[in-house]
């Protein structure tokens, strides 16, 4: 059999719950035979779970324990895991929590998901919420493909809780085993009127972008907070992100909010990072937070707001706050121990406003 397109028919309970499905629940597979794609597949055991298409729009569907790692989207067997009890795995291609209702996804503790493409608040009036947790080295692990799309509030409202142990990184490094998101491209407050959230709370708490498909040639991809609606990032409580090539506040209808509080807590950028690129954004480090810019550009056009317990650090090739005609841009470093480290040129209201303050 192949693929089904299926959709969930409401309320809350098990994702494997039979009645909760419009096809029955998502198709089981068995692999077929010791080879999937031209890999081995000898050292896996266990049934996979795969369909075309997925959509929640009312209710809260629930992942728990006993779905695991087998290979990734593409089929490519993860030899990482090959010594450790990951045995199924969930491929979603398409996902969509909250199409035109109001819809959930919970995936809890040593579950492997992987998904092409998700949305979360498709349409206008629409919400979409997925939340991930279980700590450090056992979380659930979420996987996107080479090309696909994440976006947090397309139309409507949608939200994305990485909770205890969850992250986004590399998938040419090696996994921590925590909650693990790996993306191509993200929209968070993707359209006018949307509204896109997400929450990195807790060590060992990661999002991240694949070094492996930026390039010179792929720096429109990347990461958009506040792309041409509302959206905000909050990473706290030693949670991390990593990105490319960063956005906040993209378009000109777009309004964006990064916030990186407590000691512990991290935002890493390698290339161009836009702090209101052609609409508002700001950028507020607390508490110990750490930013770093390290490979690329650092452009600020809102506000960023430096108040530490422990130092803060900001490394940069290039500064410029207020990049663009109509940005307003505005830099606080606060405190003894807070220092912001540009390796090159700054610019101070390169075509908008821009101010920068130093203090304590």
């Amino acid at each position: 059999a192949g693929p089904t397109d299926t959709h969930w028919l409401g309320g809350d309970g098990s994702f494997f719950t039979t009645g909760k499905w419009s096809d029955g629940v998502p198709g089981t597979y068995e692999k077929p035979g010791p080879t999937y794609n031209g890999f081995s597949l000898t050292q896996f055991t266990g049934p996979s779970y795969f369909w075309s298409e997925m959509t929640i729009n009312s209710g809260t569907a629930e992942i728990s324990p006993g779905i695991r790692l087998v290979y990734n989207i593409i089929g490519v067997p993860d030899e990482r895991y090959s010594t450790y009890d990951y045995v199924d795995s969930f491929q979603l291609p398409t996902a969509v929590i909250g199409e035109s209702g109001h819809g959930g996804l919970s995936i809890t503790e040593g579950i492997y998901v992987g998904f092409q493409n998700l949305t979360l608040g498709g349409q206008p009036g629409s919400s979409g919420t997925m939340t991930s947790t279980g700590p450090p080295k056992s979380g659930a692990i979420l996987n996107f493909g080479a090309a696909g799309d994440m976006v947090v509030g397309s139309g409507g409202i949608g939200r994305l809780n990485l909770l205890q142990g969850s992250s986004a990184h590399f998938p040419d490094q090696v996994y921590q085993r925590g909650n693990t998101i790996n993306v191509w491209t993200s929209k968070v407050g993707e359209k006018p009127g949307s509204n896109g959230y997400i929450t990195i709370n807790g060590p060992g708490s990661r999002y991240a972008y694949s070094e492996l498909f930026f390039d010179e040639l792929h720096k429109t991809t990347g990461f958009f907070i506040g792309e041409g609606g509302v959206g905000g990032v909050k990473i706290e409580n030693g949670g991390s992100m990593k990105t490319r090539a960063a956005r906040v506040g993209a378009r000109s209808t777009g309004e964006g909010f990064l916030s990186v509080t407590g000691t512990g807590s991290r935002f890493d950028n390698d290339a161009q990072l836009l702090i209101g690129e052609y609409g508002k954004g700001s950028l507020s480090i607390t508490n110990g937070g750490l930013v770093r810019s390290g490979y690329g550009d650092f452009w600020l056009g809102t506000t960023v707001a430096l108040e530490p317990v422990d130092p803060i650090l900001i490394f940069t090739d290039y500064g410029s706050i207020g990049k663009y005609a109509g940005s307003e841009g505005s830099v606080l470093v606060n405190g003894s121990t807070s220092r912001w480290e540009n390796n090159a040129n700054l610019v101070v209201g390169e075509s908008g406003k821009g101010s920068l303050a130093i203090e304590g």
